[in-house]
C-alpha cells in the first residue's frame, strides 16, 4: 500500500536506483534538488524550488541572466528525461513511492499513484468482501495527506472542508488520525533486476522537449 506522503527514504531509494553516472547533467540535477531535502519536515515545507538556482548548480553559469535563460530549455527537457527514468523504475518496483519531479521542481508522488490509492479504497468499499486491513491502510494514507496540506496558509473555507473530511474518516477509521505509524504495508516490492537508465548530453536534451525560452 503506497503512502500519499512521500518520505526521505523513498526519495533516497529512487535516486540511488537511478544510478546516474557521477558528474553527468542528470546526476547534478538530482543532487541539486535533493540537497533541499534535509529532513522529513522538508517534504512538508517545500512547495517549490527556484529553477534558476538549480540551473546554476548544474551548468555553473553563475549569475549571467543570458546564460541562465539559455539553459531553461535544457532544464525542462532534463526534468522530462529524469521523470521518464523514474517512471521506468516504478514499473520495475525500484521506485516504491512513485516519486516524480513536479513543475515546481520538488519531489512528489505521481498523480496516477494518488488516484490509484483513492480508487483502491473506492473499490474496497464496493466489493462484497470488504477488506478492513486494506481500508485502514488507505484511510491512514489519506489522513497523512490531509495533515500535510493543513497549513496556516490554507484558506478558511478549505480548512473547514479538510476538517469535515478528517472527522468523517476518523469515524470510519476508529481514531486513525491519532496514530498513523501503526498502519501496515505489504512489503517494499523491490526487484533485484537493475534498470537500465539512459544518459543524455546537453545537445540531446534540447531535442527531447520544445519549450518557449521565456518560460521558467
Amino acid at each position: 500500500m503506497a503512502n500519499v506522503s512521500i518520505t526521505l527514504s523513498g526519495i533516497t531509494e529512487a535516486l540511488e536506483n537511478l544510478n546516474y553516472r557521477p558528474g553527468s547533467v542528470k546526476d547534478k540535477a538530482i543532487r541539486a534538488i535533493s540537497a533541499y531535502y534535509v529532513s522529513e519536515d522538508s517534504i512538508r515545507e517545500l512547495s517549490s524550488i527556484d529553477g534558476d538556482s538549480i540551473i546554476r548548480r548544474i551548468w555553473d553559469v553563475g549569475d549571467d541572466p543570458s546564460k541562465i535563460k539559455s539553459k531553461r530549455r535544457n532544464f525542462y527537457s532534463l526534468k522530462s528525461s529524469i521523470n521518464a527514468d523514474l517512471k521506468k523504475l516504478s514499473t520495475n518496483g525500484l521506485n516504491s513511492e512513485d516519486i516524480t519531479l513536479t513543475g515546481s521542481n520538488i519531489f512528489d508522488m505521481t498523480e496516477d499513484a494518488k488516484n490509484s490509492l483513492l480508487q483502491s479504497f473506492s473499490d474496497a468499499v464496493k466489493t462484497d468482501e470488504f477488506d478492513l486491513t486494506k481500508a485502514a491502510d488507505v484511510l491512514n494514507a489519506v489522513a497523512e495527506f490531509l495533515d500535510k496540506i493543513q497549513s496556516p496558509d490554507v484558506e478558511n473555507e478549505s480548512r473547514d472542508i479538510i476538517e469535515k473530511i478528517k472527522k468523517a474518516l476518523d469515524r470510519l477509521g476508529a481514531g486513525i488520525f491519532d496514530d498513523h505509524e501503526e498502519a501496515g504495508s505489504d512489503g517494499d516490492g523491490v526487484l533485484d533486476d537493475e534498470v537500465e537508465i539512459e544518459e543524455v548530453d546537453d545537445e540531446e536534451l534540447e531535442e527531447i522537449e520544445e519549450i518557449d525560452e521565456d518560460t521558467d
